[in-house]
């Protein structure tokens, strides 16, 4: 014999198996579906734990919706205040520095001379 005639015969010596068509049913997926009688099962103490679950979940959910919706309207006022002082704040340390121009020592002098008035030392006072 020669190796094509071996090749030939071991390859007729292999059978060919295709499945049948009840296995590839037995090979196919189905969902899994409850059946009704288990739905039936469900005692209707379960079926009200289940929609209490259900209700407090939403209540909650809007609560919390409605509470950020509060928090951000008081917000609001909050902000407009802070902004508010810190104008105020800016305006007082502009005021403070014009303050401290005005009473610098020299230019207290220099006033002093152009209206005559005489310094004496006894009617000054060290304002801090």
């Amino acid at each position: 014999m020669t190796n094509a005639e071996k090749h030939n015969h071991e390859q007729l010596d292999i059978p060919v198996v295709q499945p049948s068509t009840k296995e590839k049913v037995l090979t196919e997926v189905t969902p899994y579906l409850v059946p009704k009688r288990k739905l039936d099962k469900v005692s209707k103490l379960e079926k009200l734990v289940v929609a209490l679950f259900i209700v407090t979940f939403v209540v909650l959910s809007v609560a919390t919706v409605q509470l950020s919706t509060a928090i951000n309207q008081e917000e609001k006022p909050i902000t407009a205040i802070q902004q508010e002082v810190s104008a105020d704040k800016e305006i007082i340390e502009q005021l403070e520095q014009e303050k401290n121009e005005l009473s610098r020592k020299d230019r207290v002098n220099k006033i002093a001379e152009e209206a005559d008035v005489k310094h004496r030392e006894e009617n000054i006072r060290n304002i801090r």
